[in-house]
């Protein structure tokens, strides 16, 4: 250990190559596509969790069971007519309509995310293209 004060010192290396620069474009492109696949992954999971409207927002099945003892057999029937299929189907317009923009805005996360894996790929693809020219050249 006491010789290694006596060593002297290595040469400086000269490369010829220059030094590629910290920061360029094609990580900026990969930044954004990494930022949009995960604002993708949020936005998604929040309309995900976030379902528009509920099943049971037209047949309420507890206000149902209480009146159905004060019914008269007529009007026990036509309910049972409409909700013989279940009383978690849901057929009318109401519920046809926001399931309808419920499933367009699910597509813009999927898009966004399509983007995204997008960018970040042609950040890679740009950069293994300038190094094979940097090779080459």
């Amino acid at each position: 250990m006491r010789e290694i004060c006596a060593l002297e010192p290595a040469p400086a290396q000269t490369s010829e190559r220059e030094a590629a620069p910290s920061w360029s474009l094609c990580h900026g492109v990969r930044l954004l596509g990494i930022v949009t696949l995960l604002a993708a992954i949020v936005w998604g999971s929040w309309l995900i969790l976030s379902p528009p409207i509920s099943r049971y927002d037209v047949f309420d099945p507890d206000a149902i069971r209480k009146n159905v003892t004060k019914m008269p057999p007529s009007i026990t029937w036509d309910n049972w007519e409409k909700i013989k299929g279940g009383m978690d189907r849901r057929v009318d317009q109401q519920y046809a309509d926001e399931l309808a923009v419920y499933h367009i805005q699910l597509a813009f996360p999927v898009l966004a995310a399509v983007v995204g894996v997008g960018l970040i790929f042609a950040a890679i693809a740009s950069e293994k293209r300038r190094q094979a020219q940097a090779k080459c050249g």
